[in-house]
């Protein structure tokens, strides 16, 4: 990202506004996506030159056929479908979040988060973050809604604001945003 992105992106901070990638009503220009072989980076872009990057691990299928989508170090019980020690983050402009979660997959509706905990956030200066919080939407998928777990921080520092990172769990997949 250029100097002239950075201090134009850091002056509507300043002002207390949002840059686009902090926003639920923009989206991105462009999303491109790396395959380092045992995980995916993705990295959005936005109109304003904001950026949004994920990583999310590629654990091995298990038996029944599904390629979850969760974030990096877990270890897979095959049966059934367990997922352990994953660590989820996501890198938002500004702002570091990251947990350590369990969930298992299921082929029907029974896809649950397990646990959850290590909750960390980095904040980027100029910004300050509060301690994060956990919200859990949904430990157990519910027909076609995904179980749902939010870890939210505000920072302020250069305008206020509230990041997000949520891990959706349902069916065979897991992922992080």
């Amino acid at each position: 990202m250029s100097d002239s992105t950075q201090q134009a992106l850091l002056g509507v901070l300043a002002e207390g506004g949002a840059i686009d990638a902090q926003r639920a009503d923009r989206s991105p220009v462009s999303s491109t996506v790396s395959d380092r072989g045992t995980s995916f980076v993705e990295v959005k872009r936005y109109a304003d030159g904001s950026i949004n990057v994920f990583t999310l691990e590629k654990p091995a299928a298990g038996d029944n056929g599904g390629s979850p989508q969760a974030v990096q170090g877990c270890s897979v019980e095959s049966t059934p479908q367990i997922y352990r020690r994953c660590t989820v983050n996501g890198q938002f402009t500004g702002v570091a979040l990251a947990f350590f979660a369990d969930y298992q997959l299921s082929d029907s509706s029974h896809a649950a988060i397990l646990m959850y905990d290590s909750a960390t956030v980095q904040c980027f200066y100029p910004l300050s973050c509060s301690t994060p919080v956990f919200e859990a939407l949904r430990m157990q998928q519910n027909g076609s809604l995904p179980a749902t777990l939010t870890l939210t921080t505000n920072y302020s520092g250069i305008g206020t604001g509230t990041t997000r990172l949520v891990l959706t769990v349902a069916g065979l997949s897991a992922q992080s945003n």
